[in-house]
């Protein structure tokens, strides 16, 4: 039986309770990207204005060093 109602949801098995989230530890992080494909008027500066994310970030997702039309960038979403 998998119950949620705002708590932890068990699994009832055999009269034993396993709780889903007990390998998650809390120092674990998750993002959210964006898949961005060049277009043939981007440039890496308006890249990085639209998605307000410094050069770094971008490079530790991706090889800029000669990004052209059609290319396919991870972009990480900054979350707020």
């Amino acid at each position: 039986e998998i119950m949620h109602d705002g708590e932890d949801i068990n699994i009832n098995n055999d009269n034993t309770n396993i709780n889903l989230f007990d390998d998650f530890s809390s120092s674990d992080t998750y993002a959210t990207y964006h898949v961005y494909v060049v277009k043939e008027e981007d440039t890496l500066d308006t890249i990085l204005n639209k998605y307000e994310i410094s050069k770094e970030d971008l490079e530790s997702y991706n090889n800029i060093s000669d990004i052209k039309k059609g290319d396919k960038l991870i972009i990480p979403k900054n979350v707020q």
